[in-house]
């Protein structure tokens, strides 16, 4: 920082940006709650939770006819159902997914889920059961069910009442001084990120958890 050109700082600035605003996002989604990471919604105690049409000890499998559950939960639940969000590996998992052709278990039949965009779709996320997904590696694939350790999750739900509350914008702090700076001739440059994580209606959301993705 100190013989770069102003440019090297505005990149500085731009990267560490980025990961508090993905640290935001996981917070969203994953956080345990408390002083410094808000409850994220897999955490929040009265959302929907379902489970996979086939389980096993060890992780459970994606099923085609399960996605239509995450809709039914949230209307049912009095919201409006506006998407999913998954990781990429899950999207494709599910793409992959075909009918029985002739005998129970072939999978030799056409596939599940339209591949092809239709004309009057004006939606550039891809499709899963007519509904939007929203494709992160935010997302954790470190679940664990059984011996499995590499298990993922699907969230659903009406992401209107997803709140988040933002105070100011991103504060940056630039040292030489305290602990080691000094004497390492160092500086540390320090970013906070005040926010908080609330849904409004936390029935307006799903959750289906351990499941396998392995293509």
């Amino acid at each position: 920082i100190r013989f770069a050109s102003p440019a090297a700082e505005a990149l500085m600035r731009d990267d560490m940006t980025k990961s508090l605003a993905l640290g935001l996002d996981l917070a969203g989604l994953e956080g345990a709650g408390g002083d410094n990471r808000p409850r994220g919604i897999i955490n929040m105690p009265n959302i929907n939770r379902i489970t996979s049409g086939k389980t096993t000890p060890d992780g459970d499998f994606i099923v085609g006819e399960d996605l239509y559950r995450f809709p039914a939960a949230v209307e049912e639940s009095n919201a409006e159902f506006t998407g999913f969000i998954m990781r990429p590996k899950t999207v494709f998992k599910y793409y992959q997914l075909r009918f029985d052709a002739v005998s129970q278990g072939d999978r030799q039949g056409g596939f599940l889920f339209n591949l092809i965009r239709e004309a009057g779709d004006g939606i550039s996320k891809p499709l899963l059961a007519g509904f939007p997904v929203t494709k992160s590696t935010q997302v954790s694939q470190v679940r664990t069910k059984g011996a499995a350790t590499n298990l993922t999750y699907i969230i659903g739900g009406f992401w209107e009442d997803l709140l988040i509350g933002m105070f100011g914008a991103i504060e940056f702090a630039a040292t030489t001084q305290g602990d080691t700076a000094f004497t390492n001739d160092q500086t540390w440059v320090r970013g906070i990120l005040s926010a908080d994580i609330a849904a409004r209606h936390e029935a307006a959301f799903v959750w289906m958890d351990q499941l396998s993705t392995t293509l």
